[in-house]
């Protein structure tokens, strides 16, 4: 049985890393295209915010909430928007960490920092939650478990532009 030496393996490695470059170079082998994602731009002037999001995804908007949903026949509420309204007992961001005990998540929003629920506890729940203030306004965004690992979703939240209506 041949016994390989360390700089036999790092040789070999290196002729293999080579190959698969030469390979790619002649265009033998292809990653496959980052898929493009055309977007529509939604605009809420009840809840001061703008967003790119799928075009073929639908959005409602009421004075309950905002939803944006995948086309039918995928799981709905992707992702949901509300805002703390007038009769809620919180009337500031803190005021609501502290009596949720939310907890800073690794996520900003337009600049914002955002808030959660601590997941442990949520275990059982299907829904993210996830808390932020602008201008004056409690912002409640709720995320499908599972969804912010999708691209589309990712880029929603990444576009949300809390400024459209700076007064």
């Amino acid at each position: 049985e041949p016994k390989f030496t360390l700089s036999k393996l790092f040789m070999v490695k290196v002729l293999a890393m080579f190959s698969m470059l030469a390979l790619i170079g002649a265009g033998c082998i292809t990653s496959s295209p980052q898929e493009t994602i055309n977007t529509k731009t939604h605009t809420s002037e009840q809840y001061s915010v703008s967003f790119e999001y799928p075009e073929n995804w639908i959005v409602y908007e009421d004075a309950a909430q905002l939803d944006v949903q995948p086309p039918q026949g995928q799981p709905s509420n992707y992702f949901t928007l509300d805002t703390e309204g007038e009769f809620s007992p919180y009337k500031t961001l803190e005021e609501l960490v502290s009596a949720k005990n939310l907890t800073k998540a690794d996520l900003t929003i337009d600049g914002q920092d955002v808030y959660t629920n601590d997941t442990a506890s949520l275990s059982d729940s299907e829904m993210l939650y996830f808390y932020f203030s602008h201008d004056n306004k409690i912002y409640n965004l709720h995320l499908l478990k599972g969804s912010f690992e999708m691209p589309e979703v990712q880029a929603m939240v990444d576009s949300v532009d809390l400024n459209s209506f700076a007064r």
